[in-house]
């Protein structure tokens, strides 16, 4: 690895520190134009690092005696690519990786500091790269697994030791490269065919048929098929619940949280492009977005606006299907936003009120017999099942739908469904599925005195 490779990292981790910015999208942005082989390398440094930085602050913390708050941002930047290498980079040999780090303090002009950093990392590999961890349970598995003890705690409680020990040890690495399938336009066998010529490696999802793991492929956006619409980037989970939404051709659906539009596509799919799918985001830039990958992909179905879906508005008709996929957590997409391990409990928890807002303004929006779906991408009882019980306490008119059979590998209680991501090596999500019986007694005079 060369030391330009070490630089372009550490100023990245830099950048997302200081801007707060996402990772993913930097990464993407910064690494564009790079050679691939480059951009791969750094982005494993950059992953690495966000993804196991509770463990490389508690090192640091052991080894330099003193919070890793006390110390220049730029060290501790440093210092963690440092342990990084030499805990979990094996090709990059102990004495190349502590030389080259410690060249990293003339990049960052923190040339004061090289004698700390070499004295460190060279402490660690002569006392055998062990971990050294507490007496503590929790605190120990926080460090192994580079989990917030908060985070250890929750996951323990509410799915228990062993199972939580299962999830933590999942959340690392790339997340795999899943697509679906544009039915209208093509089949599963001539994109597989297509990709397989052009040396992409694919392997189908059992279960569903419409489902593509993809490997070895490069910038996704050059693949044969991928300008053209006949296929499109969307993680198994996020397929699932457009899945069990339960849309039938026909349809009015309304997808209320809809950027960047994925899971309003697979919907428009599975009504083989006949009924509306109504696709509402808040931001001008999102609803471009969702209208872009709709007529790439020719689906005529899907008509985009703006909407503030935690306010309801009165003049729309009832629909078939409302989907709400709140804005949440995001504790099941560590590998895709490691960043988000260093989030507060606080923060996490604090989302809520709005959650449970848009829950029941969607819930407004369903006719009788209708369906209404509330999902997340988090991992997290407060957001999940507390949400769930609550709505169905409140809400007399609506029960639980019947779980699909494809779903039962998952963790299911009653009508709630947690995807984990052993499960089916996809993202974390949680669903829950409601049917509308009748209409409340409110909504009846309201919508007959209009």
């Amino acid at each position: 690895m060369k030391v330009d490779e070490r630089t372009t990292a550490l100023q990245l981790l830099l950048e997302i520190e200081r801007q707060q910015s996402y990772s993913n999208l930097l990464l993407r942005q910064r690494l564009r134009e790079k050679d691939a082989r480059f951009a791969a390398r750094v982005t494993a440094l950059v992953y690495g690092v966000l993804e196991r930085r509770v463990t490389l602050d508690a090192l640091i913390a052991h080894y330099t005696k003193k919070p890793v708050s006390k110390l220049d941002l730029e060290v501790r930047m440093i210092l963690q690519l440092g342990f990084y290498q030499l805990l979990y980079q094996d090709a990059v040999p102990d004495n190349a990786a502590v030389n080259e780090t410690v060249k990293l303090c003339y990049a960052v002009k923190k040339v004061s500091a090289k004698g700390l950093v070499n004295a460190i990392l060279r402490r660690f590999v002569r006392e055998g790269k062990k971990l050294p961890l507490p007496n503590d349970a929790v605190r120990a598995a926080s460090m192994r697994y580079a989990c917030p003890e908060w985070l250890v705690r929750r996951w323990q409680k509410a799915y228990g030791k062993e199972e939580a020990e299962r999830l933590m040890a999942s959340s690392f690495g790339p997340a795999p490269l899943t697509v679906r399938v544009n039915t209208q336009k093509t089949t599963t066998e001539e994109l597989t065919q297509k990709l397989e010529e052009a040396g992409v490696l694919v392997t189908p999802v059992q279960g569903f048929p419409h489902a593509l793991h993809l490997a070895h492929t490069g910038n996704v956006e050059k693949l044969p098929g991928f300008s053209d619409g006949e296929f499109y980037v969307q993680d198994l989970s996020s397929q699932i619940c457009a899945m069990v939404s339960g849309v039938q051709p026909g349809d009015v659906v309304y997808d209320l949280c809809a950027a960047p539009g994925s899971k309003s596509f697979t919907m428009a799919l599975e009504m083989r492009d006949e009924g509306a799918v109504y696709a509402y985001d808040q931001y001008p830039h999102k609803i471009r977005l969702i209208e872009e990958g709709a007529q790439k992909l020719g689906l005529t179905c899907i008509h985009a606006a703006l909407s503030d879906a935690a306010v309801w508005e009165e003049n729309r008709p009832l629909a078939d299907v409302v989907l709400c996929d709140v804005p949440c957590g995001g504790l099941g997409i560590l590998r895709r936003k490691p960043e988000i391990r260093m989030k507060k409990l606080e923060s996490i928890d604090s989302l809520a009120p709005l959650q449970r807002q848009i829950l029941e303004t969607g819930a407004r929006y369903v006719k009788p017999g209708g369906r209404l779906v509330y999902a997340t991408c988090s991992l997290n009882p407060v957001e999940n099942e507390d949400a769930a019980r609550a709505f169905l306490a409140a809400h007399p008119e609506f029960e639980p739908a019947k779980i699909p059979d494809f779903l039962q590998s998952a963790r299911v209680e009653g009508s709630m469904v947690t995807i984990f991501p052993h499960h089916f090596g996809s993202d974390g999500f949680f669903f829950f599925f409601f049917t509308r019986t009748k209409q409340s007694k409110e909504e009846s005079f309201c919508r007959s005195s209009n």
